[in-house]
C-alpha cells in the first residue's frame, strides 16, 4: 500500500505532514524532481497517472487528493525487454584523428537509443507526443561512456558490434544500456532521457517536461526500484559548482551543433568542450593529436537556442600518471547552468 506522506518524505528534503499544502516551490522541488515524484508514484500505483490531472498539482496535498493508497499495490513486471544490434566496418565516417569518432559514437548512441523508444512506444520518433497531442521531443539528461582504450587505439577497417537495451523508471524517465566490442576493445555506456515539450513561446530555454502513453505491450522494461545512474544524476545536479580557474565563450554553430528539431544536440557538447579545452591547454592542435578519450560522462540540466552564446569554465583539472582528467561546467549567459562534463583522456604517440 502506498503512504504519500512516508514517500514525500524519502523524496523531498525536510518534508513533514504539516507542509502538505505547501507549493513544490516553496518545498524547494523543481521540475526534474517532479517527474521523479511523479513516476515513483505512478511505479507504486501500478498505473499513469493521466496528465489533465497532473497538470493540476501544485502541491503535495493535490497528488493526494488525486490518489486512493487504499487501492494499491505495487506494480508487478510485465515487459520482456526491447534490444537492438548493430554491426559496423569502421570506415572514414565513423573515424576522427586516426581512431573512433566520439562525435559518431555520441550520434550513435542517441540513434539506437531512440529506436529502442519508438520500438518500445509503437510510434516512430516524430509521431511521440502526451496524451493531448503535443508533440515529445527525447531530451537526453545524462550519457556516460567508459572504454577499455583510448579512442584512438581503435582502427580502420576494425568490426565494430554494438548492442543496446532499454529499460524505463516510470512513463517519463528511460534508461539504455549499451556495449561495444572491436578488435579486443570494447566499451561500456548508459543514457537517460526523459521527454520535453516546447511551451506556448517555442524558446528551448522553457521546456516543458511530458511523458507519453506506455503501450500495454510495449517491450520495455519496467524497473521497480530507483536506478543508481538517476541518483547519480541528482547528486550531479546538486552539486554546487566550484570557482572556475578557466573561463571563454562558445558560439554555437547552428549547422554542427544544432539537432533536427531545432535543440542544442546533446552529442554536440562533447565537441563544444573539446574545443574550449583546446584554448584551456594553450597548445593549439598538438594538445588534441597527443590525448585521446577513454572517458566521458556527461549530465544535462537545460537547453538554450541556437542563437546562444555559451560560457564554458574548466572547475578542476587534474594531472595523471597517463593523461588528464577534466571537470567543466558549460552554461548559458544567464548563468544558467547546461552540462556538467567530465572527461578523462590518456596520452598517446602523435600521430
Amino acid at each position: 500500500m502506498l503512504k504519500l506522506d512516508d514517500y514525500f518524505a524519502s523524496e523531498i528534503i525536510g518534508y513533514t505532514p504539516a507542509l502538505a499544502s505547501s507549493t513544490f516551490e516553496m518545498l524547494g522541488v523543481d521540475s526534474f524532481d517532479l517527474i521523479n515524484l511523479r513516476t515513483g508514484i505512478e511505479i507504486k500505483l501500478g498505473r499513469s497517472i493521466p496528465d489533465r490531472d497532473w497538470m493540476k498539482v501544485r502541491s503535495p496535498a493535490d497528488i493526494a487528493a488525486i490518489v486512493n493508497p487504499k487501492a494499491v499495490e505495487v506494480a508487478k513486471a510485465a515487459a520482456t525487454g526491447s534490444k537492438v544490434t548493430r554491426e559496423y566496418t569502421i570506415g572514414m565516417p565513423q573515424m576522427a584523428l586516426s581512431g573512433l569518432s566520439e562525435s559518431w559514437l555520441f550520434k550513435e548512441l542517441g540513434d539506437i537509443h531512440w529506436e529502442l523508444i519508438s520500438q518500445g512506444l509503437r510510434q516512430p520518433s516524430a509521431r511521440i507526443t502526451d496524451e493531448i497531442g503535443n508533440r515529445l521531443y527525447a531530451t537526453f539528461t545524462r550519457i556516460a561512456i567508459s572504454n577499455s582504450d583510448p579512442l584512438r587505439a581503435y582502427a580502420e577497417n576494425e568490426a565494430l558490434q554494438i548492442t543496446g537495451s532499454m529499460s524505463r523508471y516510470g512513463a517519463g524517465i528511460f534508461i539504455g544500456d549499451y556495449h561495444g566490442e572491436a578488435g579486443g576493445k570494447s566499451f561500456t555506456a548508459q543514457a537517460m532521457s526523459s521527454f520535453s515539450k516546447r511551451a506556448a513561446s517555442g524558446s528551448n530555454k522553457t521546456l516543458l517536461k511530458g511523458q507519453p502513453d506506455i503501450p500495454s505491450d510495449s517491450p520495455i522494461v519496467s524497473l521497480f526500484e530507483k536506478p543508481a545512474f538517476l541518483d547519480e544524476y541528482r547528486a550531479i545536479r546538486d552539486i554546487s559548482p566550484k570557482p572556475a580557474i578557466f573561463e571563454c565563450d562558445y558560439q554555437i554553430n547552428p549547422y554542427h551543433d544544432i539537432n533536427g528539431v531545432g535543440l542544442l544536440y546533446f552529442a554536440a557538447y562533447p565537441s563544444i568542450a573539446d574545443t574550449c579545452e583546446l584554448r584551456f591547454f594553450n597548445q593549439g592542435n598538438q594538445w588534441a593529436a597527443e590525448h585521446s578519450t577513454v572517458a566521458r560522462d556527461v549530465a544535462y540540466f537545460a537547453n538554450s537556442d541556437a542563437s546562444e552564446t555559451l560560457k564554458f569554465a574548466v572547475l578542476e583539472h587534474v594531472k595523471t600518471t597517463g593523461g588528464s582528467e577534466l571537470t567543466s561546467l558549460i552554461s548559458r549567459q544567464d548563468g544558467t547552468p547546461m552540462a556538467l562534463i567530465r572527461t578523462k583522456k590518456k596520452r598517446v604517440p602523435a600521430g
